[in-house]
């Protein structure tokens, strides 16, 4: 089966587009505050062939379904807590706009 998009690279998009929606936010007068994100991935299991290939994680391409079929499956769910951290390591709750 080929590999597809790592979890951590999903996860990666989804942070910009949320730090993207910050920005185009910051002057609007209606904000949502982002408390928890609540996602679900259909992903699969690798195990690298080589000496410390470990165990990888890849979310499951729709192009690539009759090879995912042949593999096992799992749906993850994840709430993410997002916290913008100040420079000096403050947090606060970030506050979305919602437009793209």
């Amino acid at each position: 089966m080929a590999e597809g998009v790592p979890i951590a690279k999903a996860i990666e998009a989804l942070r910009s587009e949320l730090e993207a929606a910050m920005d185009a936010g910051k002057d609007s007068r209606l904000r949502f505050e982002a408390t928890a994100i609540e996602v679900e991935l259909q992903a699969t299991v690798t195990l690298g062939a080589e000496a410390g290939g470990g165990v990888k994680w890849w979310l499951v391409d729709a192009s690539t379904k009759g090879s995912a079929e042949r593999a096992t499956t799992q749906t993850i769910r994840l709430t993410l807590t997002p916290k913008v951290v100040s420079d000096d390591g403050t947090t606060q709750t970030p506050l979305l706009d919602g437009q793209d």
